[in-house]
C-alpha cells in the first residue's frame, strides 16, 4: 500500500509539472489520480480506452463485435465500432468479448486476464462448455 501511495504522488507530481489538469483547471489529487486508474483498468480493453465502450457487459459468447474500421489512405481512424453479430431482440442487453482475440487464448488464460483486468470469474471450462451446449439448444 505504501507502494501505491508514492506511485500516486510522483503522478500528482508529474502532472502538476507539466501543467495536467482537471477541466474545471484546478491540479489533480490523490482522489483524480485514483479514478483515472480504476477507470484505466475496469474500462478499458486491450487495444485503448473508449468511453462508450464501458456501457457493454461482457459475454464468453457475445452478440456484438468490436472492431477498428480499416484506414485507407493518409487518414488514420482514431474510434472503434460495435456490430451486431445476430439477431438482438429488444430489451435484450448488447455484449461484447472484452479480449482482443478471445479464441486465440486458452480458457484459463481468459479466465486470468478478466479476473485481474475486470474483477469477475467467468467459471471453469467445463462449466463454459455445458452454457454453450444449453445456449445452443435454446437457440434451436
Amino acid at each position: 500500500e505504501t507502494s501505491h501511495y508514492h506511485e500516486v504522488q510522483s503522478l500528482i507530481a508529474y502532472a502538476k509539472e507539466r501543467g495536467i489538469v482537471n477541466s474545471d483547471g484546478t491540479n489533480l489529487n490523490s482522489r483524480d489520480i485514483n479514478r483515472l486508474l480504476l477507470t484505466m483498468r475496469y474500462n478499458g480493453f486491450d487495444s485503448g480506452l473508449y468511453l462508450h465502450f464501458s456501457i457493454f457487459n461482457h459475454d464468453e459468447d457475445p452478440n456484438c463485435i468490436k472492431f477498428r474500421p480499416s484506414s485507407e489512405g493518409t487518414q488514420q481512424q482514431h474510434y472503434s465500432e460495435a456490430r451486431t453479430t445476430r439477431f438482438v431482440k429488444k430489451g435484450e442487453a448488447l455484449t461484447l468479448h472484452y479480449l482482443e482475440n478471445p479464441r486465440e487464448v486458452s480458457h484459463a488464460t481468459r479466465r486470468k486476464i478478466l479476473w485481474d483486468q475486470h474483477r469477475f470469474d467467468i467459471g471453469d471450462e467445463g462449466a463454459f462448455r455445458k452454457f454453450l451446449r444449453l445456449a445452443e439448444d435454446h437457440n434451436k
